[in-house]
C-alpha cells in the first residue's frame, strides 16, 4: 500500500521507529532520576533510583511510652516528602498539632498527619536496637527490613536527590534485604 508520496508505508514506519530507538539508546542515560542512598560514616549501606511519588515507610517505637510511629515517606524531583505521619499517642514528643496544610485522620488505634509539605534533602536518622527502637523499613519490592538488626544504633544519613539514570547505581542489596524473584533495579523516567 501507498501513501502520498509514492513511498512504501511500511519503508517509512521502520525508519520512523529506527530512528526513535536510536534516539532512546543516546538520551536515556542522562535522563534525570530520582536517586536514594543511605550512607552511615560515608560509606554507602544502600542505594537505587526510584519512581517519582514512591513510597519509603520508616516504623520505630519511640520513647519510654513505646508509642509505635510510622512515617510515610515519598521521592518527588529529587526530594524526600513527609507523606503522613502515623502514631497512637500524642505523649513524649510525639506530635500533638497538626501542622499547617496537613489533615488529621483518625483511624483507630492510628492518628495520622498527612501533608504538611515538609520536604528534605537530607535526613539524619538514627537506628535503634532490640531494646530501642526496633526500627523497620519498607521498600518496595523489597520486603520489609528489620534494619535495627542489621544495623544497630547506627547513624545514617538518608539523602535524596535528581541524577542522570547512568549515574544512579545500585547498591547494598545484599546487607539491607531480601527480594525474591524480583528484578534488582527500579528505574524511572
Amino acid at each position: 500500500m501507498k501513501h502520498a508520496g509514492n513511498r512504501p508505508w511500511a519503508g517509512t514506519a521502520i525508519f520512523r521507529i529506527l530512528v526513535i530507538v536510536i534516539c532512546g539508546m543516546i538520551f536515556a542515560p542522562y535522563l534525570p532520576v530520582n536517586y536514594f542512598t543511605i550512607t552511615e560514616r560515608g560509606r554507602t549501606i544502600f542505594s537505587c533510583p526510584v519512581p517519582n511519588a514512591y513510597p519509603f515507610v520508616t516504623t520505630y517505637i519511640h520513647s519510654l511510652q513505646l508509642t509505635p510511629v510510622k512515617d510515610d515517606y515519598r521521592f518527588v524531583n529529587g526530594k524526600i516528602w513527609t507523606w503522613e505521619e502515623w502514631t497512637q499517642s500524642h505523649n513524649a514528643g510525639l506530635p500533638s498539632v497538626t501542622p499547617p496544610h496537613a489533615v488529621l485522620v483518625l483511624s483507630p488505634p492510628w492518628m495520622i498527619n498527612r501533608g504538611g509539605r515538609f520536604v528534605h534533602d537530607v535526613i539524619n536518622y538514627r537506628i535503634g536496637n532490640e531494646r530501642f527502637g526496633r526500627n523497620t523499613w519498607l521498600l518496595r519490592p523489597w520486603n520489609e527490613i528489620k534494619i535495627f538488626e542489621k544495623y544497630p544504633s547506627y547513624r545514617v544519613v538518608m539523602e535524596a536527590s535528581a541524577a542522570p539514570l547512568k549515574d544512579a547505581r545500585t547498591a547494598g542489596f545484599d546487607t539491607i534485604g531480601e527480594m525474591p524473584g524480583a528484578d534488582k533495579r527500579i528505574v524511572s523516567f
